[in-house]
């Protein structure tokens, strides 16, 4: 699926140019291992490719999966979670 926005709204499109999840998301990334962040009512999380939480929307940002970890950040401290939400690593001051 490809990223794809109108109205100030993200969702995806499938091959076909048809809509798959429609444009609901503040904010999106592309999918990366079956996963992709959104942003909604301000915070982030990721979905799976049948547009279900499956790390729900609690960070106040977020990137991409590369190597099974994304970078996200909450309450200012950047931290790396595994595709379950997991924290696996904290950058401390």
């Amino acid at each position: 699926m490809a990223l794809a926005g109108i109205g100030g709204k993200y969702g995806y499109i499938g091959i076909d140019g048809k809509y798959k999840i429609i444009p609901e998301y503040d904010n999106a990334g592309k999918f990366s291992g079956g996963l992709a962040y959104v942003e909604k009512d301000d915070k982030y999380g990721f979905i799976d490719k049948d547009n279900q939480f499956v790390i729900e929307p609690k960070y106040d940002y977020a990137l991409s999966f590369i190597n099974d970890l994304a970078l996200v950040w909450e309450r200012g401290t950047p931290k790396y979670i595994n595709r379950k939400g997991r924290v696996i690593f904290v950058f401390e001051d």
